[in-house]
């Protein structure tokens, strides 16, 4: 794996994060995956509930996360 993807590839971001989701793969690997694909890092707003996943280049992929249930 590229560890310097050149480019964002946010179909790739978006595949690690639902297969994680899925329980598919673990941490260490989800952030191999995410750095193959050209991210340098991400942010985590629990109030906000949202996610976002940041290229090199500024280019971003907000993933939105539901509400707990109440």
């Amino acid at each position: 794996m590229a560890w310097n993807a050149a480019a964002f590839d946010q179909p790739a971001v978006m595949a690690a994060i639902k297969a994680i989701q899925k329980g598919e793969l673990g941490y260490a690997e989800f952030l191999r995956r995410i750095m193959a694909s050209g991210c340098s890092h991400y942010e985590v707003f629990i109030a906000g509930r949202k996610a976002m996943y940041f290229g090199r280049d500024g280019a971003f992929y907000t993933e939105q996360f539901p509400a707990p249930p109440k």
